[in-house]
């Protein structure tokens, strides 16, 4: 794993205005958490019995705290407009 990132929901006056400009909306996040790999060494990594035993472990541990019914996950590529 490169890097490991959680983005934790908070409370601001103007959500609930954010919210209704948009229409009804789903039922905000808790927040979300992003797992950054290097495909190749993610591949190599999953090919072994032990990146298969930590995979495993991984969404044990995973379902303590998701609610995997109500989650999204997919694999994506980056495109940075602003980065200060």
């Amino acid at each position: 794993m490169r890097r490991y990132i959680q983005v934790h929901a908070i409370s601001i006056p103007q959500e609930e205005k954010f919210r209704k400009a948009r229409g009804k909306m789903e039922e905000p996040y808790m927040g979300h958490a992003e797992a950054w790999f290097d495909r190749t060494d993610l591949a190599a990594v999953s090919a072994t019995p032990e990146g298969r035993r930590g995979m495993k472990r991984l969404i044990q541990d995973e379902a303590k705290f998701i609610d995997f019914s109500r989650s999204a996950i997919w694999a994506s590529k980056e495109h940075v407009f602003i980065d200060r």
